[in-house]
């Protein structure tokens, strides 16, 4: 989700930036218009219903965009560890303080934001009366719960209801995993699972140097009944399509083209649609034959219309240099950062503009929202992205280049 794309492929930054929109207007529409985005609440327009079963619906559909981002996280993650000289433990200090350090900015910015606008949320609410919005943000604000939130939920053990280690039970418990509806910044969630995702390609790529091809094959095998229809199965989705990448790339008849087009095309439908029987059936027979699972069937269906797109897109010339342009590479320079701080500047500026004219007009007050709140997030994500993510960057491979060395020694 945050390593840089080779100049080859820019698609995957280009990607990037339009999934990182899409969570942004999905979180809007959620506070805002929860019937547009298939969230329970009020329908404050006639034409929220029939929008959200339409094409449009892909607009806002940040479920998918965020399993996109972990398909597209194990297929650019895959080369940097495979190719990498220090030793797993090295890599995991790394990605995760390439990680960690943006996080924690974005949560000293998130509680900031609270403390500055503590009434925007719960005065936007009244006129929304968004389920969604009203079981967000609830941190109580006190030191212990700001330093579990900030060093511990937001990134190492997850959430109650979005953790690696819910399958365990006696284990979640001991490490008092609190809901995610405490968090400061709720999005930080997938950024846990980034965090285990990387792990897990670490130990791939650590195993795929060292094994034998055979016994590689059968790990891969093991790994993939573990992960069963997990988020965790993007991953090693991701990595794959790398090692497999070169032969698809070069695949230049007509028919990858056309293989291509036909899978964008069944991933934007079931993107939109994700009431599909037959990947229903999928969903319940992974379910019983792998360890892990997806959450739900409509979160099953969104991570397979997302993978559908990324294989079509990475099939298809034509998508590929279609969606590839200044704007979407820019959107893809700043997508982490957007995507670290839309949730706050959402729930404090992006309320208080809405609350103040949504009495007059409640469209208005929707659409000055977004046009505000998300002006002000490309903003701050321009500056966050410069000052804060290209550090965080810099001071891990700095650390890593300064372990190697004295490894060397």
């Amino acid at each position: 989700m945050t390593a840089a794309a080779a100049p080859k492929l820019l698609f995957i930054e280009s990607l990037r930036g339009l999934a990182a929109c899409q969570v942004l207007l999905l979180h809007y529409c959620a506070a805002f218009l929860p019937g547009l985005v298939r969230l329970p609440g009020p329908t404050h327009f006639a034409a929220e219903g029939w929008l959200s079963h339409s094409p449009f619906f892909l607009l806002a559909d940040g479920y998918s965009a965020v399993y996109l981002f972990f398909v597209m996280s194990g297929f650019v993650l895959a080369p940097s560890f495979m190719g990498a000289p220090q030793a797993p433990p090295q890599l995991v200090l790394k990605r995760y303080l390439r990680l960690f350090l943006p996080v924690l900015a974005a949560f000293a910015s998130a509680v900031l934001l609270m403390l500055a606008l503590p009434d925007a949320k719960p005065a936007a609410l009244s006129l929304s009366h968004s389920g969604w919005l009203d079981i967000m943000g609830h941190n109580p604000m006190t030191w212990p719960a700001l330093l579990q939130d900030g060093f511990w939920n937001s990134m190492l053990a997850g959430y109650q209801d979005a953790s690696v280690f819910s399958p365990w039970p006696a284990l979640a418990g001991r490490l008092a995993l609190t809901p995610v509806s405490t968090a400061m910044n709720s999005p930080m969630w997938t950024l846990h699972v980034e965090f285990w995702g990387s792990v897990l390609l670490i130990g791939v790529a650590w195993a795929g140097r060292r094994w034998p091809a055979p016994l590689f094959w059968v790990g891969m095998l093991g790994l993939t009944w573990v992960a069963g229809s997990s988020h965790f199965l993007l991953f090693l989705a991701g990595f794959l399509l790398y090692r497999l990448h070169g032969r698809l790339q070069a695949w230049r008849h007509w028919t990858a083209t056309a293989a291509g087009g036909l899978l964008v095309a069944a991933g934007l439908y079931v993107c939109a649609s994700k009431q599909l029987t037959w990947l229903s059936a999928c969903w319940q027979v992974a379910g019983h034959a792998g360890l892990l699972s997806a959450d739900s069937d409509f979160h099953w269906q969104s991570q397979c219309g997302a993978l559908m797109l990324f294989c079509g897109v990475l099939l298809c010339a034509p998508m590929r240099a279609l969606v590839v342009n200044p704007l979407t590479l820019w959107l893809g320079r700043i997508s982490f950062s957007l995507y670290l701080l839309h949730f706050p500047i959402l729930l404090t500026v992006g309320c208080l503009v809405f609350a103040w004219l949504a009495p007059q007009s409640y469209l208005w007050g929707v659409v000055a929202s977004v046009l505000l709140g998300g002006g002000l997030t490309l903003l701050s994500a321009t500056g966050f992205e410069r000052w804060i993510d290209r550090r965080a960057v810099a001071i891990a491979r700095r650390w890593t280049a300064n372990q190697t060395l004295s490894g060397l020694k």
